[in-house]
């Protein structure tokens, strides 16, 4: 596959499609609250903020995402429990921030808000596929504050040694065919997208464009009305579109810091919540790009270096748990799922 496929395919199919001007509105419409962090605000969602003794949930949404890509988990997680959703820096309703996209300047800013907020510690952190980035690198800063870490469909590191290591000759042939395991845009591009988007978005024509282009659904089809309506106000908006490129040129940095030096996290535990399908919901056809033929092999690529991650903890409830007919977006297919691992942890 080409680079340009890949770019498309990682833009278009997972986070464009409808982007909207900025209210005029004098009244702010957001789900949330939002917090200054130092200079700049950070949005978040807060639920039973005096929920009982047990560990605060706080989740960190994926690449192009934000606080209400978990409302449904959120909600069933009902009042037992503090949950916490919240937006990055220039993403959503938060400000921009002074590194967008940096995996250690997110890290700072998700303690900072944490500081803020008085929640208590240790918490038990939930990342969504490269959110689970920002989960690890926080539990390896910040050790004592963590309590256990759900990864719901991580992002790794399927590079040529992982193809060699878990799949058969006749499945590496089969990937060679079609052109290798998809690889990240290169910057020439992601510049050549953001120049699209500026041009696009000056002439007042960015939401046409994309709402064209769009392929799949979003996370707001899921949601009620109201919050449907501010999502798609909001998160595919030119600032959004930005910060998300700025965050997909720097994914293969993060993933190397993270990866590449594995930490052991002792007795805390860590449930990673595996995919079975690999477009965005288990609804959507298959994805747009990638040869169906190796879509399968991709999968087991992904879920067999997901499985590694278990042995970062030595706790016997750490396991990798794979979710039958789900999409990428686990806690959206398989919300019940999502609660479920989560307070396995929790020991609920």
């Amino acid at each position: 596959m080409n680079k340009r496929n890949l770019l498309n395919f990682v833009l278009l199919t997972f986070y464009l499609c409808a982007c909207e001007k900025p209210s005029t509105s004098p009244k702010p419409s957001y789900p949330g609250k939002k917090i200054d962090i130092g200079g700049y605000q950070l949005h978040y969602i807060l639920q039973n903020p005096s929920a009982d003794n047990r560990p605060a949930v706080v989740m960190d949404a994926g690449l192009g995402g934000i606080s209400l890509d978990w409302h449904l988990v959120q909600q069933a997680l009902g009042t037992e429990l503090t949950t916490l959703s919240y937006d990055r820096s220039g993403m959503g309703w938060s400000d921009a921030g002074p590194y967008p996209g940096n995996l250690e300047q997110n890290v700072l800013e998700l303690h900072t808000l944490l500081d803020r907020l008085h929640l208590k510690k240790p918490i038990l952190l939930v990342g969504h596929s490269s959110g689970a980035l920002r989960v690890l690198a926080y539990a390896r800063k910040y050790p004592d504050e963590i309590y256990g870490v759900v990864l719901v469909d991580p992002t790794v590191e399927t590079n040529q040694a992982k193809v060699t290591q878990y799949l058969s000759e006749s499945e590496q042939q089969a990937i060679e065919r079609a052109g290798g395991v998809p690889t990240d845009p290169t910057k020439e591009e992601l510049n050549a997208f953001r120049q699209q988007v500026a041009s696009l978005d000056k002439m007042g024509k960015l939401k046409e464009t994309l709402k064209q282009q769009e392929v799949g659904r979003s996370v707001r089809d899921f949601l009620p009305a109201d919050l449907a309506k501010q999502y798609e106000e909001v998160s595919y908006a030119a600032r959004s579109i930005y910060t998300l490129l700025d965050e997909l040129e720097q994914t293969p940095t993060a993933v190397k810091q993270v990866y590449d030096h594995p930490f052991p996290m002792g007795k805390k535990p860590i449930v990673i919540l595996s995919a079975t399908q690999m477009q965005n919901f288990a609804s959507d056809g298959p994805p747009a790009g990638i040869p169906t033929e190796i879509v399968p092999l991709i999968i087991k690529l992904k879920n067999r270096t997901q499985k590694e991650l278990v042995s970062y903890s030595t706790h016997p409830a750490s396991q990798q748990v794979i979710i039958e007919n789900a999409g990428h977006y686990i806690q959206i297919d398989k919300v019940d799922e999502v609660a479920k691992g989560i307070k396995s942890i929790l020991g609920l």
